[in-house]
């Protein structure tokens, strides 16, 4: 479906695949033939700059600056359909390491927050904690936490974890002590910030999250232990992806 709405002034917008009414700021606007410019999309939503044939007359300053205000409001209102789009709904979520967002979730088994304790880079992050840490006995390499997995149907638990240079970052996950997947380090070195996602559309309700650390600790392993995790969320399925460089690109993922 196409529609073209006209904005004083000689500029005018091209919707495409809106269902359903126009925008409140284009309502009531008419249409009129025009060349169309280059298109943007938007959730769904093309919307393409048009030029009409300039009217004359007495009113044209007048719809000009009309023209303005409108082109502004609609872009903007663009904008925030198109963030809303690329949001990703979480159902329940914990920044590990910020002891604020921690509250009320019955962490167990984890490490001190990192760097502050021991001192290292861990990919340059402000607050993390690992799952596996000295002086913990080899049967002491899991945390767990309790997360709201909400009503039945499809969603996903979203973990940030390092991917460190000890090469032993391998992990298991487990739901309700099912297990629902798992982490194998590449070994490639360096300190990578990871989002994986993990599928777990038939759990509901408060639900236990158990994180197992499946490789024997490394050289560095005092002071700084090994599978650290800095984000754990519940939610609508979403991009995942793998930053070299910085944190802050693959926050930018979801936020």
């Amino acid at each position: 479906m196409s529609a073209v709405y006209r904005l004083e002034g000689g500029l005018g917008l091209l919707l495409e695949g809106h269902h359903g009414k126009a925008p409140k700021v284009l309502q009531g606007l008419r249409a009129s033939r025009a060349e169309l410019a280059q298109g943007h999309c938007v959730d769904g939503l093309s919307f393409r700059a048009v030029w009409f044939r300039a009217g004359v007359g007495p009113d044209a300053k007048r719809g000009y600056v009309r023209m303005k205000w409108l082109l502004t409001t609609v872009l903007l209102i663009s904008a925030i359909v198109f963030a809303l789009g690329q949001a990703v709904l979480a159902v329940d979520e914990v920044d590990i390491g910020d002891p604020a967002s921690e509250a009320g979730y019955n962490l167990v088994g984890w490490g001190p927050i990192e760097p502050a304790n021991s001192g290292g880079t861990f990919g340059g992050i402000d607050d993390c904690r690992t799952i596996y840490f000295p002086p913990a006995p080899p049967d002491e390499n899991w945390a767990t936490l309790d997360l709201d997995f909400g009503p039945a149907g499809e969603k996903c638990l979203d973990l940030w974890h390092l991917d460190g240079m000890s090469g032993s970052d391998d992990f298991e996950v487990f739901v309700n002590d099912a297990y629902v997947g798992g982490f194998v380090d590449p070994g490639a070195g360096g300190e990578t910030w990871i989002l994986s996602s993990f599928d777990v559309s038939g759990y509901a309700g408060t639900c236990t999250v158990k994180l197992v650390s499946t490789k024997p600790p490394w050289e560095q392993f005092d002071p700084y232990g090994q599978v650290a995790f800095d984000r754990v969320r519940v939610g609508e399925c979403g991009p995942t992806g793998v930053d070299e460089t910085t944190w802050g690109s693959i926050k930018a993922l979801y936020e």
